[in-house]
């Protein structure tokens, strides 16, 4: 079959080349693009059967882009979240969509973790001032301990249950929302808004979707602990900007973390910019050596799974 590989990292996607050519894949190419559009990739991608897609390389795989490639018969990311692709259209032509569920999920908890610890002792801004200001004063870095506090997840998937399992090491009660409702072990899951007003950190680990979008905004800050820590791992706009600004001015919450959109430039001026407790990291939290190999590997398993007529990690 000729599987097409489409992103914008070279590097990276050299080596899920090479490692489909390992495992006896002849016929594949290797595009390097940023925001491929439909009509470039009919033009360089034809006549594909199999596309390996990272979302560096695609806005979005809309229902053009689909419908662009008339050979094509499944699709592969090499991402565990999948908004940023039309799976109802290729449902519809009959194409499979798989993801890599779990594939990063014990890097981004750690990521997700550490923004917590970073924020709570705000170490960057502190690191910021030495850099910038020459700053000495211990005293103006008041944080909180961790320990024995309570620790609220939005979101008790393969992340959020790992978020959980390193806060017991803090000896912290964890609360979750989930939206089967179902119990998890260790974490008492409880109502949104029970989370929101018991919570002394917040992390959120859900994926974008319509329901989603805008999930924490002015009335959900309204019902937050005074000095709450905020901090997210999933895609920006689940949280107000807007709103976590005004909650930042007005001292609502102690901190803010997130990993930005991949590939998206925050650009210079922007107001996140103005406040010292914003801790930024440009889509990184599953950037370890481990998840790495991780995502070359099941990019290989997805294939060769499709081509034996017994798909996996198949996107409903």
């Amino acid at each position: 079959m000729k599987i097409y590989i489409i992103g914008a990292t070279k590097e990276f996607n050299k080596r899920i080349q090479k490692a489909l050519e390992a495992s006896g894949q002849k016929d594949v190419v290797t595009i390097i693009v940023s925001k491929i559009t439909p009509k470039e990739l009919a033009e360089k991608a034809g006549d594909a059967e199999m596309l390996v897609a990272s979302p560096s390389g695609f806005e979005m795989v809309s229902r053009e882009h689909i419908n662009n490639l008339p050979k094509l018969k499944f699709i592969t990311t090499t991402s565990v979240g999948t908004d940023w692709i039309d799976v109802e259209a290729a449902k519809e032509r009959g194409i499979v969509v798989c993801n890599q569920k779990g594939v990063n999920a014990e890097a981004v908890a750690e990521h997700c973790f550490g923004m917590i610890l970073d924020l709570s002792k705000r170490i960057t801004e502190a690191d910021r001032d030495i850099r910038e200001k020459g700053e000495c004063r211990s005293s103006l870095y008041m944080g909180i301990e961790l320990y024995g506090k309570t620790l609220g997840i939005i979101g008790l998937g393969d992340i959020g249950q790992r978020v959980a399992r390193i806060a017991k090491g803090f000896s912290m009660k964890v609360l979750g929302v989930n939206k089967s409702k179902k119990q998890v072990n260790g974490i008492e899951v409880v109502s949104s808004e029970t989370l929101l007003k018991e919570s002394d950190v917040i992390a959120v680990t859900i994926p974008l979707t319509r329901d989603t979008e805008d999930l924490l905004s002015e009335k959900e800050f309204n019902f937050m602990k005074l000095g709450v820590i905020l901090v997210s791992i999933s895609r920006e706009s689940i949280i107000n900007k807007q709103a976590v600004l005004n909650a930042l001015d007005s001292e609502k919450i102690g901190g803010y973390g997130f990993d930005a959109d991949i590939m998206t430039r925050i650009k210079k001026g922007d107001p996140y910019f103005k406040y010292q407790r914003i801790v930024i990291t440009p889509h990184s939290a599953s950037m370890t050596k481990e998840a790495d190999k991780g995502y070359v590997d099941m990019t290989v398993e997805n294939i060769s799974a499709f081509i034996n007529e017994n798909p996996i990690r198949v996107v409903s």
